[in-house]
């Protein structure tokens, strides 16, 4: 259901949380066995929605704007994928004559599934921080050592 891509964004954002200084794209890209151009336009959507921050210099690199409690994933899944479960009618592929702008059953039917949805989604997914999931990572890590 979701992106390679917001996975990736979800990975950046914990090894940026764990870390004790600002990373650089490039070690980013080699942790994820990405390339460098892909962690770029990850990174990029990440400081468009000011997740991240970077520092230029010999010190500089990717940091995040805020402490990893702060941050909840339904920020960094709209930061990547804004239309993350959009609804589109299929219909004219089968109705030659339907018109897109129509008020139809159908229609109404599919927009009513797809509030469902995404309420039923958006909830767990705006209180879940990304705190939450270093401490489950930290806490599976430890249970397999």
């Amino acid at each position: 259901m979701f992106s390679k891509s917001f996975e990736l964004a979800v990975l950046i954002t914990l090894f940026l949380a764990e870390s004790k200084k600002p990373l650089l794209a490039s070690d980013l890209a080699k942790k994820l066995n990405i390339s460098l151009d892909f962690t770029h336009q990850i990174l990029f959507k990440l400081k468009k929605n000011k997740i991240v921050g970077t520092i230029r210099g010999a010190k500089g690199g990717i940091y995040l704007l805020r402490d990893s409690e702060k941050i909840r994933i339904i920020e960094i899944l709209l930061a990547i994928e804004p239309k993350w479960f959009q609804l589109k009618c299929n219909t004219r592929k089968i109705f030659s004559n339907c018109d897109d702008k129509a008020n139809c059953d159908l229609k109404n039917f599919f927009s009513k599934v797809y509030n469902t949805v995404v309420k039923e989604l958006e909830i767990p997914l705006a209180s879940l921080q990304l705190s939450n999931i270093c401490n489950i990572t930290k806490k599976s890590l430890l249970e397999t050592n």
